[in-house]
């Protein structure tokens, strides 16, 4: 009777604990996120349809709409599928003669990756909001947001990359980060005619459009504001700035962001006496 008595009342707290959480209706889906100290998170969201079969080295596109349940968004969603950045394989028949150094990378690196859950369905996002946030009911803070694109060489790194309770932290608490995944290597970056003739190129760097498109349509609802997007990327996310900075002659209609900033240097330090000639060549002057 007693452990009849506990377990009902697990039950409802447990009722209790969900009816509580943020929930938010993106239109197409609806997410229950979680309250984390003083943050608000919604984790894993999806803001394109999964990128497979004919969908594969297409744009990204609206995903079909699930309005008909409430979706979980307090887990990390599956990372694109990617190198592991250190350029070592477990089929190179000389990694055996490597330096120590390289051998521990990549032991690590293999080690790391088996816990990695990799799909090609993967353009996932995140929000974290500073405060407790319920969209469901009205998010009534309007504060600047923070749209983070994490690195990798293109070929690796994904959303929970970097944290984003870092950054809310950096800024006093008054800002929301959106953080975004996107295609990589040869799902994202793949340079050949037949895939420019058959669909995109760059698919990566479309998804990034579109989940900047998506936070113009529905960061309000985390508390953020639209109209005071920063765009932010390290390495290769730091590269992926500089291509939205010059995508389109830097207009959208409505604009997409409103600041950029990135981390590390885009440009090596040899290479900056060509700058000019680097300009003219993506249409810019300086």
């Amino acid at each position: 009777m007693l452990l009849l008595f506990l377990f009902i009342l697990h039950f409802i707290e447990h009722i209790v604990s969900v009816s509580d959480a943020p929930v938010v209706d993106l239109g197409y889906a609806k997410y229950v996120g979680s309250y984390v100290g003083n943050t608000t998170h919604f984790v894993g969201m999806r803001y394109a349809a999964p990128p497979l079969d004919a969908l594969r080295w297409r744009a990204p596109t609206t995903p079909e709409s699930t309005l008909e349940l409430v979706q979980n968004a307090t887990h990390v969603p599956a990372q694109c599928p990617q190198s592991d950045g250190s350029g070592a394989s477990e089929t190179n028949p000389f990694l055996g003669s490597q330096n120590l150094t390289h051998r521990t990378i990549a032991e690590n690196v293999f080690e790391q990756r088996e816990d990695l859950l990799l799909s090609e369905d993967c353009l996932y996002l995140s929000v974290y909001s500073p405060g407790n946030v319920n969209p469901f009911t009205g998010a009534n803070t309007s504060w600047p947001v923070i749209f983070w694109i994490h690195g990798g060489g293109y070929q690796g790194g994904s959303a929970t990359a970097d944290s984003a309770y870092d950054l809310i932290s950096v800024f006093g608490g008054r800002v929301v980060v959106v953080v975004i995944q996107y295609r990589l290597g040869l799902f994202g970056f793949l340079a050949e005619q037949s895939v420019k003739d058959g669909g995109v190129l760059n698919a990566g760097i479309l998804d990034q459009q579109f989940a900047l498109e998506w936070t113009q349509q529905h960061v309000s609802k985390f508390g953020g504001d639209p109209a005071e997007v920063t765009i932010w990327g390290e390495s290769a996310g730091a590269g992926s700035v500089l291509q939205h900075i010059i995508a389109n002659g830097g207009k959208t209609e409505p604009p997409l962001f409103k600041r950029a900033s990135h981390s590390r240097r885009l440009v090596g330090l040899g290479r900056l006496r060509s700058i000019s000639r680097h300009a003219s060549e993506i249409g810019s002057s300086t």
